[in-house]
């Protein structure tokens, strides 16, 4: 699941293609909370998509779908949508300044999955690898969701992804109000 980057990345190519982004940057608004608002319809999609996965799993293929902790996993779900939205909104900076990171990002999304443990486990990567991963909010926000499944710890692992995004959180709330505006 791609909750944040991607899309916020498509959203602002696709603003840069219909000529209104000059107007969303000097719009009297931040751009982070513009960008903000993409951020949470791809949430919600994700969302969306991942119900629509696991309810097609079960009915069609007849896959148990069982969550020991519902009232986990649903919190664990929470706090990876706004760990990543927020890893997305900080990485849209890149996507405004560089007409071609988009390209970029093409590049490098499959390998962050691949550190992060969304391809194959993580604990089948090289120690440098694992040690990348371990760095990155979707990792832990993905062993929380294991975890909530499967009725294992979950608890440290929303800690690790709440610690990784915090920072993230600030540097975003941060540069959202610095914004340089002409006297007038």
């Amino acid at each position: 699941m791609d909750v944040g980057a991607v899309p916020c990345r498509g959203t602002l190519n696709w603003e840069r293609r219909q000529g209104t982004l000059p107007f969303l940057v000097a719009a009297p608004a931040p751009l982070a909370a513009v960008a903000a608002g993409s951020c949470v319809a791809a949430a919600a999609l994700s969302l969306y998509s991942m119900a629509g996965s696991l309810a097609l799993g079960a009915l069609a293929f007849d896959v148990p779908v069982e969550v020991d902790s519902v009232a986990l996993f649903l919190l664990a779900t929470l706090v990876m949508i706004v760990s990543m939205s927020l890893l997305g909104l900080l990485l849209c900076a890149a996507f405004v300044l560089y007409r071609q990171a988009g390209m970029f990002t093409n590049m490098l999304e499959y390998p962050v999955w691949m550190v992060c443990g969304l391809l194959v486990p993580a604990s089948t990567l090289a120690p440098g690898f694992n040690a990348i991963g371990t760095l990155l909010t979707p990792r832990w926000a993905l062993d929380a969701l294991r975890g909530a499944a499967t009725g294992g710890s979950t608890w440290p692992e929303l800690a690790a992804c709440c610690g990784l995004g915090l920072p993230t959180g600030s540097v975003v709330c941060c540069s959202s109000g610095s914004r340089n505006t002409a006297p007038g």
